[in-house]
């Protein structure tokens, strides 16, 4: 009578050979981005007045990734912070 045991098999996934896979090279904090959403959030502001302002030049400028993404640097985003809070401390 044939036996109904069967055997697993465990496949570990295959280790990448490219450089960046091994070393993921470092970003300079200058190209740092941030996504709608999330600078959204942590601004606690809606996601369309974040484009409003962009749009009437109140806010830097985001950089296009994609046809539908969006994203601003980081530092860009850091600066306009503290420019406003040196106008509202004046």
């Amino acid at each position: 009578m044939p036996s109904t045991a069967t055997t697993r098999v465990r496949v570990l996934p295959r280790p990448s050979t490219r450089p960046e896979a091994v070393t993921p090279p470092s970003i300079p904090h200058s190209l740092d981005l941030i996504r709608k959403a999330e600078l959204a959030e942590r601004l606690r502001i809606n996601r369309w007045t974040l484009m409003r302002w962009c749009r009437e030049g109140k806010f830097p400028k985001p950089i296009r990734l994609s046809e539908v993404v969006v994203a601003w640097r980081v530092a860009d985003v850091e600066r306009w912070l503290s420019e406003r809070a040196e106008s509202a401390a004046s």
